[in-house]
């Protein structure tokens, strides 16, 4: 028996909210990656291009921050925060 799609959505919610204390400095909580997976479901975002069939990368300002993150449109979640440059 393999995995519920629920694990896989907290395993990528856990490494996202690692990548962006580790590359913006900013700890998020849950309600804070919603808010993010919001804005770029509402197209508030700038979308700059898609990684595979399911993930998407988009600039999103978010607390006047701006922050590189990977959204993966079948979970409805970010995957990961990439690095500002």
């Amino acid at each position: 028996m393999g995995k519920s799609k629920g694990s896989k959505k907290r395993a990528q919610r856990i490494h996202a909210k690692r990548r962006a204390v580790e590359r913006y400095g900013s700890e998020l909580s849950n309600s804070k990656l919603n808010e993010i997976c919001k804005s770029i479901q509402s197209n508030k975002g700038t979308f700059l291009g898609r990684s595979s069939h399911r993930t998407t990368i988009w600039e999103v300002n978010y607390n006047n921050i701006v922050y590189k993150v990977v959204y993966d449109k079948n979970r409805k979640s970010i995957v990961s925060f990439l690095p500002p440059d």
